[in-house]
């Protein structure tokens, strides 16, 4: 649901958010989620692109991002869903979503009852209602970034991408978390890092929050619409 109420913004809305934004000029306003322990994995554009200007609607790629998982602690819990959209795309194959098959035996009932992803459905397979088509069994972690990290390049061609959450820091620690679980394994020499594919982030629960952007400007371009 998430995915669709956010992936499926009008494209003058997209527009809006992206004038909003570059309100500050700088694209490191964006940099909403990066902390000491993740600077090695997501990089701010505005480094990234010194101190070119970027055009938001040209020169960068908004991908909206849901995770699931079967908890809140990182360290003892596992993403079971990613999914992903090209923001003010309608394009059936802008959109990304797999399931994840965790290394764990049952997944608990209260994570089933929120997400509605069963643990017989990861394990067997069956009818997705998201998307409305059968799916097969959820495959590991890894094998579902590489294709995910796929999706994305192809559909950045080239340009910058930033992903658009809400609480983004929550998907970025369940990600990590899997990347490292990845680089301490046997296939560690494949692992990628979060910054391979995206230069920054970009939390709606912040963005919502601050009022600045939600405050009416008569006149104004750059203000959202209501």
């Amino acid at each position: 649901p998430e995915i669709g109420s956010l992936g499926t913004l009008h494209k003058s809305q997209h527009k809006n958010l992206c004038q909003a934004i570059d309100v500050d000029e700088e694209l490191s306003c964006l940099v909403c989620t990066t902390e000491k322990t993740h600077v090695n994995m997501l990089i701010p554009i505005s480094k990234v692109q010194s101190k070119k200007r970027l055009n938001l609607l040209q020169d960068v790629l908004f991908l909206v991002l849901d995770v699931e998982t079967t908890g809140l602690d990182e360290k003892s819990c596992h993403v079971i869903q990613l999914a992903a959209k090209v923001l003010g795309s309608d394009y059936e194959n802008d959109l990304f979503s797999e399931y994840i098959l965790p290394p764990i035996d049952q997944i608990p009932k209260k994570i089933e009852k929120l997400t509605g992803i069963t643990d017989h459905f990861l394990r067997h397979g069956g009818y997705d209602p998201a998307l409305g088509e059968d799916r097969g069994v959820a495959r590991e972690f890894r094998h579902v970034f590489l294709d995910f990290q796929a999706f994305c390049h192809k559909r950045a061609k080239g340009r910058e991408i930033v992903f658009v959450a809400h609480n983004t820091k929550f998907d970025i620690r369940m990600i990590n978390s899997e990347l490292r679980r990845w680089r301490l394994s046997e296939h560690a020499a494949a692992a990628p890092v979060l910054g391979d594919i995206f230069s920054t982030s970009l939390d709606t629960l912040r963005l919502f929050r601050e009022r600045k952007w939600w405050r009416s400007n008569v006149g104004s371009t750059t203000s959202l619409s209501r």
